[in-house]
């Protein structure tokens, strides 16, 4: 039996990006994924775009009040069923294989706790977007950005040079 991956969405105010965001997640290759989608006290039209793709694919979720993005995800990763975790932004884009390749990786590493890929970052409207911020600053972004934990790690940080050790929930 193939492990369950928890892919979780916090979404605040992105409604010209959440719908193409949680499609992605939906096609993914890997089969056993549960979505949880969680609307942060959003003003814009989000909850009515994700409650309509919800109707038509029974993922989990719900809306809350402004509680910020490090707590909804810490009360999301509490309730999530899967093996894995990936937190994931609601204005990105999962590629299809993206779930199936980094299990594959993991699958026979019991000793590998998280797993990342590379990004594209990409204007609104789908072009490539040219970085303008420091090279470091975007390593991290992208390792962030696409990363995959075990869900028995229940603190992961890490330490860059020049910051003090930051939860990866704070920097997502």
């Amino acid at each position: 039996m193939q492990n369950l991956v928890t892919v979780i969405i916090a979404s605040y105010n992105h409604g010209p990006y959440i719908e193409e965001s949680i499609q992605s997640v939906l096609r993914q290759t890997y089969p056993h994924i549960e979505l949880l989608v969680i609307d942060d006290g959003s003003s814009d039209d989000s909850v009515a775009r994700i409650a309509a793709l919800q109707a038509s694919h029974g993922f989990d979720f719900r809306t809350q009040r402004n509680i910020g993005l490090t707590r909804t995800l810490n009360d999301a990763i509490a309730r999530a069923r899967g093996e894995f975790i990936a937190p994931f932004g609601s204005d990105d884009i999962m590629l299809p294989e993206r779930i199936a390749l980094q299990m594959a990786h993991v699958a026979d590493k019991p000793e590998v706790g998280i797993c990342a890929g590379n990004i594209q970052l990409m204007n609104s409207d789908g072009t490539p977007y040219a970085v303008k911020r420091p090279a470091d600053w975007y390593l991290l972004r992208q390792r962030i950005a696409s990363v995959f934990v075990r869900a028995d790690l229940r603190h992961v940080s890490f330490a860059k040079e020049d910051c003090t050790e930051e939860t990866l929930a704070d920097l997502a």
